[in-house]
C-alpha cells in the first residue's frame, strides 16, 4: 500500500540551504526523468515522433533511453540518502517489501487498462521492474552495510564490488550463452538467454506486444526479468554517487561528479565492441553509459538549483520530481486511453487534429500536442507540491 506524507508549509518553501538543494536536486532529477517518459509516450501522433523521444531500433541509444535508467539511478540516491539507518532489520525487510509490492501491483494494474484483458496481461513492465531493481538492491546494501551498535551504515566499497562482479557477470551471461537453438553469444530480439526466460516464465502472452523479431513474433520483453539484474546496477551506482556526494557537495566535489559520469560514459562506449549497448536486453555498456549520463545530470542539477533563477526555471520538473510515482502513474491512464474510440475517433487525434489547426507541420503538432499532457500532468500534481503532499510508495 501508499503511504502520504505531509511537510509542514514552511519546509517546502525553497531556500539554498545545502539541505534544501540536496532534496530539491533529487527531485529534480526524477522529474527530468518522468517529463522524459510523459512526452516518449504522449504524441499526438505515433508517426510523427521526434527521433530524439523515440527509442533505438535495437543497438545504440536515445535521448528516451536514458530517461528510465536516470529515474533507477534516482531510486538509488534516495535509497542511500536514508543512511545510516538505525531501523530494526525486521522493519527494513517489512518497509521493502510493501513498496515491492506496491509497485508491481500498480505496473499489473496499469497493464491492465483499458479493457482488463487478463488473457493478455502483459506482466512485465517499468513499475514492475522498479520494485525489483529497489528489493535487489536494498538487499545488498542491507547485505554489505557495516553496522557500529544498532546503527547500519552504508559500505562503499561493498556496493562498488558487487556492482562491478553485477556487469561482470552479465557480459559473461550474454557472451557465452543464448536462447536454444541460437548461437552463443547471440544479441538479437529472440536470442538472449533473458528473452528465451521471459518466454518460458511469462509465456509469449504476457511480454510487451511489440517485442517482436523480423517476422513479427512476440519474442521478448524489454522490461524482462533477467535484464533486471544489471538494471540494478543503475540503482547501486546512484547510491554510491549521492552516498560520495553527500547531502552538502562542494563545488569541486560536483565537478569531480561531472568528470566520474563523464568518464563512466567514455568507458561504456569503450567497452562496445566487448558489449554492446543495447537499452532492450540491458547489456552492461548500457548500464554504465546510462548511469554516467544520469550522474552528470544529478550534478548539473545541484549548480543550476544554488540560483533562484535556476529555481524558478525548473519548478515544473521539481513539481513533477516531488510526486513522480503520481505522475508517472497519471501519464499511463492517459496513455491507456489515448486510442479508445469516441465518436468516431480517439482522445489522442483530437488531440492531435487541435493542435494541427494552430500549426500545420504534423511533427509539431505531434510534439505540442505531447507538452499539452504534460502540462495536464503538472496541473494535476501542482496542488499536492504546494500543500506539502507527496505519495511515497
Amino acid at each position: 500500500m501508499g503511504s502520504i506524507t505531509t511537510t509542514p508549509a514552511s519546509s517546502v518553501q525553497v531556500s539554498a540551504s545545502a539541505m534544501e538543494n540536496r532534496i530539491l536536486a533529487l527531485d529534480g532529477l526524477r522529474g527530468l526523468a518522468v517529463m522524459g517518459m510523459i512526452l516518449v509516450v504522449s504524441p499526438g501522433s505515433w508517426g510523427h515522433r521526434l527521433s530524439i523521444l523515440d527509442h533505438a531500433p535495437w543497438h545504440g541509444y536515445t535521448l528516451a533511453d536514458l530517461v528510465f535508467p536516470a529515474f533507477l539511478f534516482a531510486v538509488g540516491a534516495a535509497m542511500a540518502l536514508g543512511f545510516p539507518s538505525d531501523r530494526p532489520i525486521g522493519q527494513h525487510a517489512g518497509r521493502v517489501g510493501r513498496r515491492t509490492l506496491s509497485l508491481i501491483g500498480l505496473g499489473l494494474l496499469l497493464n491492465l487498462l483499458p479493457a482488463f484483458d487478463f488473457a493478455n496481461l502483459r506482466i512485465p513492465g517499468v513499475l514492475q521492474r522498479i520494485g525489483l531493481c529497489y528489493a535487489l538492491a536494498a538487499t545488498i546494501m542491507l547485505a554489505t552495510a557495516n553496522q557500529a551498535g544498532a546503527t547500519r551504515h552504508l559500505n562503499i566499497k561493498g556496493l562498488v564490488l558487487v556492482t562491478v562482479a553485477i556487469l561482470a557477470g552479465w557480459i559473461l551471461v550474454l557472451t557465452f550463452t543464448s536462447a536454444p537453438g541460437y548461437p552463443t553469444g547471440s544479441v538479437t530480439p529472440a536470442g538472449t538467454l533473458a528473452a528465451w526466460v521471459d518466454r518460458q516464465v511469462f509465456t509469449v502472452a504476457h511480454l510487451w506486444p511489440y517485442g517482436t523479431n523480423a517476422a513479427g513474433e512476440v519474442v521478448y520483453d524489454p522490461e524482462g526479468l533477467l535484464a533486471s539484474l544489471p538494471a540494478t546496477a543503475n540503482v547501486l551506482i546512484g547510491a554510491i554517487f549521492a552516498h560520495w556526494l553527500g547531502r552538502a557537495p562542494s563545488s569541486r566535489q560536483l565537478k569531480l561528479g561531472i568528470a566520474a559520469g563523464f568518464a563512466l560514459v567514455c568507458i561504456g562506449h569503450l567497452l562496445d565492441p566487448f558489449s554492446v549497448i543495447n537499452k532492450r536486453v540491458w547489456t552492461s555498456t548500457f548500464a554504465i553509459v546510462s548511469s554516467g549520463w544520469a550522474a552528470m545530470a544529478y550534478c548539473v542539477l545541484f549548480f543550476a538549483l544554488q540560483a533562484g533563477v535556476g529555481r524558478k526555471i525548473l519548478q515544473p520538473v521539481l513539481i513533477l520530481g516531488s510526486n513522480a510515482i503520481l505522475a508517472f502513474i497519471l501519464s499511463q491512464v492517459f496513455l491507456a486511453y489515448s486510442g479508445t474510440p469516441i465518436g468516431g475517433t480517439s482522445p489522442q487525434n483530437f488531440g492531435f487534429q487541435i493542435a494541427l489547426s494552430f500549426v500545420s507541420n504534423p511533427w509539431a503538432a505531434s510534439i505540442l500536442c505531447a507538452f499539452g499532457i504534460l502540462a495536464i500532468v503538472t496541473l494535476l500534481v501542482w496542488p499536492l507540491n504546494r500543500k506539502g503532499i507527496f505519495l511515497r510508495l
